[in-house]
């Protein structure tokens, strides 16, 4: 196995400032469009691009969107912004170019640290919007301004808040954490299976499983524990779905990446709040695993990988898969090795590219 961050430095060799002119060019391409595809689904353009450019591969950006934006649906007439009186009310029923509007004001007017000081948590408990494709876009530019603060990505930024409050899905439950709660994976132990990956609309799927289920409620109710990493407990039961349910690999890569993007959130938040974030996070992952998952039980764990992984070999099946999940997962994949060691992850994106590339 490679060692801890080797798998990072062997592929981001060619500048420690990947977020270059590349990733900005594209994301300008990018705003001629809306934030999903003409088939509905959510448009992964930017949080792909993102990917590639942190991998240290911009140079493939161009090419990936040549054959991505035919099938985007174009951008929507512009609207006003939200009202400081209508923000509650209109989270997940207010549409996209309103919240675009709102976001668009709001970092005109200050600073971003305080948009994401004041705006995130407001939108954590619906982080399940869209199959978490909402925090998706928003986090992956949010990392990008990292490395610097440019017109396109806080664009980029107002798109991503815009596309999680407009779908904004909360759940039933009332998550929470405390010194003496349940570990996080005795918990996801305790997630009732469902008939396995099934087609159709991920959050349909959701509400329909989770809606008056007291069950699910009080399972994501009861407090969790204050962990080192809850982010890591949640991607690794995320990776054993994906390798344990060969059927819903495109369903289980959200749960590796979904939870994996709020490690940029980690840096902007205090740990109040973050521990705040993780709460709702688990409850989202827990609606996806209790919605998907089965028929058999979600294994405690997966057998270790019998020989290394090549870092760089797994970015070039990726990217050559064309496939944006599979891009994003390996991404994902390799961060979390990097932060915990742990390989899980890997051993998911690899499945996962090999099934993809296959499609």
């Amino acid at each position: 196995m490679v060692s801890r961050h080797e798998a990072r430095r062997r592929v981001v060799l060619s500048s420690s400032m990947p977020h270059d002119e590349r990733y900005d060019q594209g994301l300008r391409r990018l705003e001629a469009f809306g934030p999903e595809c003409m088939n509905g689904f959510s448009n992964h353009g930017s949080m792909a691009i993102e990917a590639l450019a942190n991998l240290g591969r911009s140079e493939c950006i161009d090419g990936y969107l040549q054959r991505y934006i035919p099938g985007l649906a174009p951008a929507g007439k512009e609207m006003p912004p939200i009202s400081a009186s209508e923000v509650d009310t209109s989270l997940g029923k207010a549409p996209f170019a309103r919240w675009l509007a709102t976001f668009r004001r709001e970092l005109d007017r200050a600073p971003l640290e305080e948009v994401v000081r004041v705006w995130t948590p407001k939108l954590i408990p619906g982080c399940a919007a869209a199959a978490f494709h909402g925090p998706l876009m928003a986090l992956h530019a949010l990392r990008a301004l990292e490395s610097g603060h440019t017109e396109p990505r806080l664009e980029a930024f107002a798109r991503g808040l815009a596309y999680w409050a407009a779908t904004y899905l909360p759940l039933p439950g009332s998550p929470s954490h405390s010194q003496d709660g349940v570990p996080l994976h005795e918990l996801i132990a305790t997630i009732p299976v469902a008939d396995g990956p099934k087609p159709g609309a991920i959050d349909a799927a959701i509400v329909h499983r989770t809606k008056d289920n007291a069950e699910f409620a009080q399972l994501v109710s009861r407090p969790r524990a204050i962990e080192s990493d809850g982010i890591a407990v949640l991607t690794e039961a995320g990776a054993r779905a994906l390798l344990a349910y060969p059927g819903g690999t495109v369903i289980f890569t959200h749960t590796v990446t979904g939870p994996a993007a709020f490690r940029a959130l980690s840096r902007w938040l205090d740990p109040g709040a973050m521990e705040t974030a993780i709460d709702y996070l688990w409850r989202a992952t827990a609606a996806i695993l209790a919605t998907f998952s089965g028929p058999e039980p979600l294994p405690t764990s997966v057998e270790a990988l019998s020989s290394p992984v090549d870092a760089a070999a797994l970015v070039r099946s990726a990217i050559g898969t064309g496939d944006e999940h599979a891009i994003k997962l390996v991404e994902a994949a390799l961060g979390e090795y990097a932060t915990t060691d742990r390989s899980v992850c890997l051993q998911a994106a690899q499945v996962a590219t090999r099934q993809l590339g296959a499609d």
